[in-house]
């Protein structure tokens, strides 16, 4: 199961937050792009506009320019802004640290951190009541973290057999891949094994009730955690966001 990659997405107005009583000298200082991104997007569903060239007063220069599409960038921020018309269509916004990274646009995001218990809150910010997979993907997720897991304990968590099938991985190792579904393809969890071996290397979840996507697996020695939805308020998103980065 693959995370569905974020893009910029349907075209809305927004407005310019900042007010009218401010002096030009205030609505000209550089602001955070986080701050741009949310607090502007708290107006994205108004039908206001805000035009392209009060862009450079606000959020400081562009770094990147494509015409319809113009970047800005600040340390580890990062603000993708689509432009139609002369006004702002849509926003996108990336933030990274040496430990997590996240990405939001509209009703999608994805976050990546190699601290469980972020992750962790991560998903529990999304879904307040778990399914029962959930559970189980939370918890072999959290042991992977610190342990070694066989598909013979996973097996143990559910009361059916999974379908089993080989395949290439994209580092064109052999790999088998363990597929345990609920309902009609309500929920399904891949559990992926090398060949012929039988500890766990690589763990995803997906909903296709709730529109989210989880996946645990191994880079560079250390666990990496990744959850995306498709389906994200933007309370959450900032909810996420402040998570990620305290």
């Amino acid at each position: 199961m693959k995370l569905k990659k974020i893009g910029i997405m349907a075209v809305v107005a927004l407005s310019l937050w900042v007010g009218g009583c401010q002096s030009p000298h205030s609505q000209e200082k550089s602001e955070s792009l986080s701050d741009y991104y949310f607090k502007t997007s708290e107006v994205l569903a108004q039908g206001e506009s805000l035009t392209v060239n009060k862009l450079p007063q606000t959020l400081g220069e562009v770094t990147e320019d494509l015409g319809t599409i113009k970047v800005f960038e600040k340390g580890d921020e990062k603000l993708t802004v689509e432009v139609s018309a002369d006004q702002v269509a849509s926003l996108m916004y990336d933030w990274h640290d040496s430990k997590s990274e996240l990405t939001v646009a509209q009703e999608n995001m994805v976050s990546k951190t190699s601290v469980v218990a972020k992750d962790e809150e991560v998903r529990n910010l999304l879904n307040e009541t778990s399914t029962k997979m959930q559970e189980n993907y939370q918890e072999v997720a959290s042991r992977m973290s610190q342990e070694g897991v066989t598909i013979d304990e996973i097996r143990s968590l559910f009361d059916s057999e999974p379908e089993v099938s080989d395949e290439v991985n994209e580092d064109q190792s052999e790999v088998t891949d363990y597929s345990f579904v609920v309902g009609d393809m309500d929920e399904v969890m891949h559990v992926y094994t090398l060949k012929g071996e039988d500890k766990v290397i690589k763990l995803t979840y997906g909903s296709n009730v709730t529109g989210d996507i989880y996946t645990t697996l191994n880079q560079d020695n250390e666990p990496l955690y990744i959850t995306s939805s498709t389906r994200v308020t933007l309370a959450e998103q900032k909810q996420i966001f402040d998570c990620l980065h305290k």
